[in-house]
């Protein structure tokens, strides 16, 4: 598992503000499903009521990873995404830039959070 960094009109239909910047994801080989999946990260180090009420309600994990911070905690959101905006699925070539290689125990624990899939940026049911 590796940690990435995405462009946001890859990955949301929005305005044109909030698709030109990035967010980091989580970037793994699905074996079961034979695709890469990727789940969103959020930093939770601000102290902002909204996060926080995600992380009481259970939509985002609290976990540290050093590959990305060293000193914010940063939280899983439950949001598995197997293909783009377009329907292209997730590859390595379609412009991720890779920041840096997970541990195994956190990599177990991101892949067990995420549960909802989404596909072209809207959840499948």
């Amino acid at each position: 598992m590796k940690i990435v960094k995405i462009r946001n009109h890859l990955m949301y239909r929005g305005d044109n503000n909030s698709r030109n910047g990035v967010h980091y994801y989580a970037f793994f080989w699905n074996r079961r499903y034979r695709k890469y999946n990727a789940i969103r990260l959020t930093h939770i180090a601000n102290k902002d009521n909204n996060r926080y009420q995600q992380a009481d309600n259970g939509d985002i994990k609290p976990i540290r990873l050093k590959q990305i911070d060293k000193y914010a905690d940063n939280g899983i959101t439950k949001e598995r995404y197997i293909n783009d905006v377009n329907g292209n699925n997730l590859h390595p070539n379609m412009g991720l830039i890779v920041i840096n290689k997970v541990s195994g125990s956190s990599a177990n624990k991101i892949k067990h959070f995420g549960t909802n899939l989404y596909s072209r940026g809207r959840r499948i049911r």
